[in-house]
C-alpha cells in the first residue's frame, strides 16, 4: 500500500540566508552565520522554487522577490539556502516551519528580518493545517 503523500518524510524545512549580512544570529535551537529572511517547507526541490525567474516576477510577497534580486544583484549569488530539518512527514514540517516563524519573527509584524506573509501552515494547496 503507497501511503498519502501527507504521511511521507519527504517533507523539510528550509531558511533563506541573506549573504551581505554576515554574523552570529539565534533565535532558540536555530543558529545562522548570516540574517535569515525566509522560512519555508517543502518537498523535492520547493526550496529553490523562489528563485525562478517567473516566480520572482509573479511572486505575491514582492518583499521576499525584492530581497531575492537585490542579493543576486550586490553579490552576483544566490541567497544561501538551508534545510534546517528534513525526513519529515506534511504535519512535522508545518509545525516546525510555524515554529521557525514564530521564533524568528516577521517583519510585517515589527519583530524579526522574515519576509514571510503568513505565521506558516499553509499546504500545497492552500489548506491550513491545525
Amino acid at each position: 500500500m503507497i501511503l498519502d503523500k501527507y504521511w511521507q518524510l519527504i517533507f523539510y524545512v528550509y531558511v533563506y540566508l541573506d549573504p551581505r549580512k554576515p554574523g552570529k544570529f539565534v533565535y532558540g535551537p536555530y543558529t545562522f552565520d548570516h540574517e535569515p529572511f525566509y522560512i519555508g517547507k517543502g518537498h523535492d526541490g520547493r526550496d529553490k522554487d523562489h528563485l525562478h525567474p517567473s516566480n520572482l516576477k509573479k511572486n505575491v510577497n514582492r518583499h521576499k522577490a525584492n530581497k531575492i534580486l537585490k542579493i543576486i544583484k550586490d553579490t552576483g549569488n544566490n541567497p544561501i539556502i538551508l534545510r534546517i530539518d528534513n525526513l519529515l512527514n506534511q504535519y512535522e514540517a508545518t509545525e516546525i516551519e510555524k515554529f521557525a516563524i514564530s521564533i524568528i519573527g516577521r517583519s510585517d509584524k515589527g519583530f524579526g528580518p522574515l519576509t514571510n506573509l503568513t505565521d506558516g501552515g499553509e499546504t500545497e494547496t492552500g489548506r491550513i493545517i491545525s
